[in-house]
């Protein structure tokens, strides 16, 4: 798990050896919040009000879902569903986003 604290990039590691899923949660307030993870860019148009979260579940590559404070919101993303790559993958969000992955071997 690894909480954001700045815009700024920062390195996450998937210590297994194979692609594993992800969960992205955005707090907000927020107004149409993006992140890259590694080249893949992840965003939502539309308006997070303080006190609920957007919470973004990667189940495969190309698959997930998108709840804004547990309602269906994905006809509001970009649709992009990467998995997390082993090894170092570099994260560039807002200070208010949480990732969290589990380590995956083959």
């Amino acid at each position: 798990t690894l909480s954001l604290h700045d815009a700024l990039p920062i390195s996450i590691i998937n210590a297994g050896t194979f692609e594993t899923a992800m969960t992205i949660e955005i707090s907000g307030s927020a107004t149409n919040p993006s992140l890259m993870i590694g080249d893949n860019t992840l965003a939502y148009t539309g308006n997070i009000p303080a006190g609920q979260k957007l919470i973004i579940s990667i189940v495969e590559d190309g698959v997930g879902t998108v709840k804004l404070n547990g309602v269906n919101a994905i006809g509001d993303y970009n649709k992009a569903f990467p998995m997390l790559q082993p090894g170092n993958t570099s994260v560039t969000a807002g200070s208010n986003v949480i990732v969290k992955w589990r380590d995956r071997w083959n």
